[in-house]
């Protein structure tokens, strides 16, 4: 029998945790290292798109992202990091307080996810992320944060676009907001837009 929640998320493998929840990630060192050294040289790239098989840990992946760019106490300036560093782990694991609380609740304003939306009327996930939730997003992407910092935007998944909503989706990438990460998530790269995927600073995972 399926969790309630397992209902109402279409980036939730049913009887799993939501990915926000997930506290440690096995594996994928070279992308957790690539961050890192993005974040310690100052240079994040806007658009990150994760790609990989399903239920990989790619949106784990996302998530961990989001929970230490919200939280760290790491400064580029003061972070070194060893190609051979054992401490990966240990660098991105968020720091503990009510800004991880809130992210692992899905409460925090300075993420945004887009997913495919629930039909209650036939108690089933809409098919496509509509260009109606494009510009839920856009309004979003409009709004100032109140602290100027850092918002996040996990797109789960890219290939649930359609025709309109990429298209739409492309625009705000192409001028994207100030302190503005977009962290799309794709198991199937190969079908989306070539200008998304181009633009997009590109990690494939693998098992």
């Amino acid at each position: 029998m399926s969790d309630e929640s397992d209902i109402f998320f279409s980036d939730k493998i049913a009887g799993a945790p939501h990915p926000m929840q997930t506290t440690k990630i096995i594996g994928h060192n070279s992308q957790k290292l690539d961050f890192l050294n993005c974040f310690a040289e100052n240079r994040i790239p806007q658009c990150w798109l994760l790609a990989g098989d399903r239920g990989i840990g790619k949106a784990s992946f996302a998530w961990q992202v989001s929970k230490f760019l919200l939280t760290t106490t790491h400064t580029p300036t003061d972070l070194k990091i060893d190609l051979n560093s054992k401490d990966l782990n240990s660098i991105l694991e968020p720091q503990s307080g009510s800004i991880l609380s809130r992210i692992t609740s899905g409460s925090e304003q300075r993420v945004h996810i887009v997913r495919r939306g629930y039909n209650e009327s036939r108690k089933t996930f809409f098919k496509n992320i509509s260009i109606d939730d494009i510009r839920k997003l856009q309004s979003y992407c409009s709004l100032s944060m109140t602290d100027g910092g850092r918002r996040i935007i996990i797109i789960d998944s890219a290939d649930d676009l359609n025709k309109s909503s990429g298209n739409a989706l492309l625009k705000l990438l192409e001028e994207p907001p100030k302190n503005t990460l977009f962290l799309l998530i794709s198991h199937q790269s190969n079908l989306l837009l070539s200008t998304i995927n181009h633009g997009a600073r590109n990690y494939h995972f693998r098992a």
